[in-house]
């Protein structure tokens, strides 16, 4: 470990080159932050593997590999680890290498793999490469295989393990200097007089001032002198301690040298042009822009000659030889100091010319141009072309393939320098930062996003949404008729992710623009609260996983610290991410014996404090690292939550009997017990927290569903938060905002809600989370953060949120609940949902509006169907009865009882006049729509029916069940014509052809089978395919084919005539008859197509609409009906159409 220039890569490339004859490189990987090629995990594991089929005998014929590596399933990075490096790794024997076990030379080689500048790896799955070979190199590799890593000290490694050693390069380390001696030594042993060689090779090192980068360019400076004609320095004299003394000192004095021999060669015109291209550029500068900007032909090599020291050209660009020079060339003064504006607008102008090509010449030239084009134009203040650039969607289409990352430009460069405000472009860049996660996989779907968060009523933002409107890519794809998905100017700001469980612990630091989040993945991942990326992830040191179930910055923002399941608590730093302290008693043990609920420092940073399940709430000196005083308890109940006032007068807790004690701090230090208790809650009391700038206030939540402000000094209550605006479930965590104007409370109901504390008044509900709402805390007075088991954080932004007050509650929401089941008319104007607030809603289908609310059901309406050829809406539901309804008027027109058990599964014939309903009583019933009465029973099936359906002329009916049968009955005469059996699990799919011969069913065990009805001995065919349960398996329109689709979203076409997959389709073309119907799982949720629109499945290019906007876990229902389909997500829908 060690800064820029330290030598790290020295001692790399040394073991890479052989110069330890005792070592053998199996694999050399060197990460270019600036080169896509060698910056990822993917690309290292790549290279060192295929490396090691050349280095390492039968390495190569171990691995057996079948595909190539892009072709590889696996995508993390401990699996990809194990398969292209450990597993063939451990199938071999390397005779060569020496065992750990006796740790000695014998003639035998050490065998490492050498990763250099693992820092400059990019993403989050460095720190996962990093904890894994720091945890577990040594129990999953073979002892023969070492491993050798340079890295700066800013990078994460899990502390306290016993098989590495770490290294820690710094200037002034004897050993540092001592390698340093030692370089030189070998490098000048035959340039200097014997009499000066000591006295020469310390100067040497004096001057080194602790740097390799500078014995580097020592070696650069004796080549000068002895080679004078090649590099122009004719002042060349023997080398002795008189003329070392004319060297420069320390690298600024080497850059001076340098830069001012490139000046003086090229003269001060060319050389503000030629370096400020480079300083301008925000990474390595395409070589042919440099030359064509330069006026240079390729063979011209004089240039390249004078800037050998200072730049590097390889794979086509050039960059600076090392990025200290940037930094210093950007601070310096005086006659070597650089023109920035110069080289932006030169890459300006160069940028914004590929951007008018029709034909790429160089692609290389034309990505560079397209990432950068709208930084430089905006640094050289041309904002019209920037924004005829961000306004036009076809090139934003090019932009966001590249990368997502352009929002970001438009954010940072474009809006804060424009005068006034351009709300297309605002709308524009906010669209793509909400859809960051959908547009870095599927960045067609740029379109579909515009459309699903602009609303076309949206006159400044009219021109880019036609644009999207019009947008034809060559496919059909699913066109959103409505904004529906969160708005563009939403109260949310970014969704962030990273944990892989839920997230239970949050806290901000003030002082450093940061905030942590502690997971039950045993994380804690340190987040930059302006743009969303992580800075550091730490990690326990134990193999186990551990909850982190609380985190807290100390006052000066340096230090995070944690409490987990198992009774620990370490303190981290906030910069390194680096463990700095477990806390432990005098006899070394945890201060805690069972899992910490809550930690929190004292306003002076002096003291931590804890609480635990082991009723106990203990006191930490963060300055003597032992107890500070006595504990306070065992009590009889566990507190969850403890505070310090921001004054330190006071220290409060909130406790699992419903109570909230408070002390002053004075008589705790000092060991004057004397409590003070709040009773007002009617539960466990979850959060407690002071006001934070005069500690008058305290606010506290509870299981009771209620938010309680008190005042501190007579501990009574001001408001009690709850009723009718209250929250509709536990609450979680409460916090005030800076200046206490706000208290914030987060809610299993999956809410936040905002209050003002004055009043006590709801203000806004922040809505978004798809599983309960964990943390809640304030970046700023604007701003805040909230956590949730469905494993993001979402930021969000008030004053935009109070804006849209008005606005948010003049619309009619819909449904209380989650709607659990979705249909829509075959005219495609009206969409129907089921909820389990035991109602539905008739939507109008080009506005997503409400247009009336069907009440009667008792319970969650599980099912809901429109008549083909009518106005009818049928439902049913677990209170045993199936309603038909009129869809107009909302009348419910039959109430359908008779079943004894759960509704669960429905049906409309397609002309007569005809319903079918099946139940948890094992029995059909039709039904004549008109009267409502009762035509017959089909009995016969031995468990639930669900899936039911009618063939095409209405004359037959198909049912399936749990008993692992599908039975085909006479519709007017009741008969059974056939049992479908040889089933291994429930049915869940039934589909019909259109001309009655051809059955297709689907089962929980993943496999469809496809029957006909002329051959009654058996399936015609076996589809296996999937390996989970299906949700769908219907006839196309033409009866030609049959498609599939299970739990996960996997598609696959089949063809009816020779039961083989079809590899080659177009998805959203595949025509689905009306009524095809399957359910979903234990709940029997109805579900009319095959979830075409919920994910994007193999052999399409990703240009769907999708409603996934970070959360994984959201149920989306999918129901189709001509062109038009209609997706149901949490409590809200969304509406699209085949374009």
């Amino acid at each position: 470990l060690g800064y820029a220039g330290v030598g790290k890569s020295v001692f790399a490339a040394a073991l890479a080159a052989g110069v330890d004859q005792r070592i053998t490189v199996a694999g050399y990987h060197f990460f270019d932050h600036h080169d896509q090629r060698t910056n990822t995990v993917r690309s290292c594991i790549e290279s060192v593997s295929k490396q090691m089929e050349k280095s390492v005998p039968g390495f190569k014929e171990a691995i057996r590999r079948k595909k190539r590596f892009n072709n590889v399933e696996v995508t993390d990075v401990e699996s990809l680890v194990h398969k292209f490096i450990a597993d063939p790794a451990n199938r071999i024997t390397n005779k060569r290498a020496i065992t750990e076990s006796t740790n000695r030379i014998t003639g035998y080689k050490r065998t490492i793999i050498v990763l250099d500048a693992i820092d400059e790896c990019i993403g989050s799955e460095r720190d996962e490469l990093v904890n894994f070979v720091y945890k577990k190199w040594t129990t999953v590799m073979p002892n023969w295989l070492g491993i050798f890593i340079t890295a700066r000290p800013e990078i994460k490694l899990p502390p306290n393990s016993q098989k590495f050693e770490v290294i820690h390069l710094r200037t002034d380390d004897d050993n540092n200097i001592k390698d340093i001696r030692r370089y030189l030594e070998e490098k000048w042993k035959a340039e200097l007089p014997s009499s000066e060689y000591e006295a020469g090779i310390e100067m040497l090192v004096d001057r080194c001032e602790g740097s390799f980068l500078y014995a580097k360019f020592l070696s650069l400076l004796l080549r000068d002198k002895q080679h004078p004609q090649q590099t122009g320095d004719l002042d060349s004299k023997p080398i002795t301690l008189k003329t070392l003394n004319e060297f420069p000192i320390g690298l600024s004095g080497v850059y001076e040298k340098y830069f001012g021999r490139f000046l003086e060669a090229l003269g001060k015109q060319n050389y503000d042009y030629f370096l400020s291209l480079i300083l301008a550029s925000r990474g390595p500068l395409p070589t042919p822009i440099w030359l064509t900007l330069g006026n240079l032909k390729e063979e011209n090599t004089i240039i390249k000659e004078k800037a050998m020291q200072l730049l590097t050209f390889s794979g086509n660009t050039i960059r600076f030889v090392h990025k200290s020079m940037r930094k210093w060339l950007s601070g310096i003064e005086g006659e070597l100091s650089v023109p920035l504006e110069r080289g932006h607008k030169a890459l300006a102008q160069y940028c914004w010319e590929q951007m008018q090509e029709i034909n790429v010449s160089d692609a290389n030239v034309y990505s560079f141009a397209l990432a950068n084009v709208i930084y430089h134009l905006c640094l050289a203040e041309r904002y019209e072309s920037a924004r005829s650039l961000i306004t036009d969607f076809q090139w934003l289409l090019k932009r966001v393939t590249q990368s997502v990352d352009i929002s970001s430009d438009i954010e940072k460069y474009y809006l804060p320098r424009i005068e006034g405000d351009d709300r297309e472009v605002r709308l524009t860049a906010s669209v793509i930062r909400l859809a960051k996660r959908i547009l870095s996989e599927y960045p067609r779907q740029l379109a579909s996003q515009i459309l699903a968060r602009v609303h076309a009523s949206d006159q400044d933002a009219k021109s880019i949404r036609q644009q999207a409107y019009n947008y034809k890519p060559g496919v059909s794809w699913w066109r959103p008729i409505v904004a529906t998905l969160e708005k563009a100017e939403s109260p949310l700001l970014q969704v962030i992710s990273g944990h892989d469980k839920p997230i239970d612990a949050l806290a901000v630091s003030s002082y450093k623009n940061q905030l942590a989040s502690g997971g039950r993945d045993g994380k804690i991942f340190l987040w930059d609260v302006v743009t969303g990326d992580v800075e550091q992830i730490c990690f326990s040191s134990q193999a186990e996983v551990r909850d982190v179930n609380s985190v807290a910055y100390s006052p000066d923002g340096t230090r995070v610290a944690s409490g987990y399941d198992d009774g620990q608590i370490i303190i981290w730093s906030s910069t390194t991410g680096e463990e700095i302290e477990r806390l432990t008693d005098l006899d070394n043990k945890p201060i805690h014996q069972r899992r910490v609920w809550c930690v929190s420092y004292s306003p002076d940073g002096e003291i931590l404090v804890s609480v635990s399940d082991d009723c106990t709430i203990v006191f930490y000196s963060t300055i003597n690292k032992r107890l500070a005083c006595e504990s306070l308890g065992p009590f009889e109940n566990t507190a969850n939550s403890v505070a310090f006032s921001h004054d330190n007068r006071y220290l409060v807790a909130g406790f699992d009997d419903k109570v909230i004690r408070l002390w002053k701090t004075e008589d705790i230090l000092t060991g004057k017990i004397d409590e003070t208790r709040c009773g007002g809650h009617r539960a466990r009391v979850r959060s407690v927290q002071f006001s934070p700038k005069t500690s008058e206030l305290l606010v506290s939540c509870s299981d009771d569903k209620q938010v309680i402000i008190w005042r501190t000094e007579t501990q009574t209550p001001v408001h009690i938060l709850s009723g009718q605006d209250g929250h509709d479930g536990r609450v979680y965590g409460a916090c005030f905002s800076p200046d206490e104007r706000l208290v914030a409370s987060a809610s299993a109901d999956r809410t936040v809600r905002l209050w003002d504390v004055d009043t006590g008044s709801l203000l806004y509900i922040f809505e978004g989370h798809a599983d309960p709402t964990m943390k809640v805390a304030f970046i700023d007075n604007n701003r805040l953060v909230s956590a949730s088991l469905d494993k993001t954080i979402r930021m969000w932004n008030i004053e935009t949120a109070l804006v849209h007050k008005a606005e948010d509650g003049a619309t009619e929401k819909g449904h209380a609940k989650w709607v659990v089941s979705v249909a829509v008319s075959e005219n495609g104007n009206y969409v129907v949902t089921g909820s389990q607030d035991n109602n539905l809603c008739v939507w109008d289908a080009n506005t997503a509006s409400v247009l009336r609310t069907l009440k009667g059901h008792t319970s969650t309406v599980w099912h809901v169907i429109v008549c083909p050829k009518s106005k009818l809406v049928g439902s049913g539901s677990p209170d045993s009865t199936f309603r038909i309804w009129d869809i107009e008027t909302g009348a419910n027109l039959h109430i359908l009882r008779g079943h004894g058990g759960s509704v669960s599964g429905i049906a409309f014939a397609h002309k007569k006049d005809y319903a079918v309903s099946g139940s948890m009583d094992q029995v059909a019933k039709l039904w004549r729509v008109s009267t409502g009465t009762l035509v017959r029973n089909f009995e016969g099936h031995t468990s639930t029916i669900a899936p039911v359906c009618f063939s095409a002329d209405d004359t037959m009916l198909v049912t399936g069940s749990s008993d692992n049968s599908a039975r085909i009955w006479d519709v007017e005469t009741g008969d059974l014509l056939q049992i479908l059996g040889k089933h291994a699990e429930l049915i869940r799919a039934i589909s019909i052809s259109k001309d009655g011969k051809i059955v297709v069913t689907g089962c929980d065990d993943g496999v469809a089978f496809v029957w006909n009805r002329e051959n009654p001995s058996g399936p015609v065919h076996t589809l296996k395919r999937h390996k989970n349960q299906l949700r769908s398996a219907v006839i196309s329109e033409d009866g030609s084919k049959v498609i599939t689709t299970d739990r996960l979203n996997n598609i696959v076409v089949w063809s009816v005539k020779t039961g083989k997959e079809l590899e080659e389709h177009d998805p959203t073309l595949v025509r689905i008859p009306y009524p095809t119907y399957e359910t979903d799982g234990m709940q029997g949720l109805p579900l009319l197509g095959t979830g075409l629109l919920t994910k994007t499945p193999k052999g399409s290019d990703g240009i769907g609409f999708s409603v996934d906007i970070g959360t994984l876990n959201t149920r989306k229902l999918t129901n189709l009906a001509g062109d038009r389909a209609a997706i149901a997500e949490g409590d809200k829908i969304h509406i699209v159409e085949l374009a």
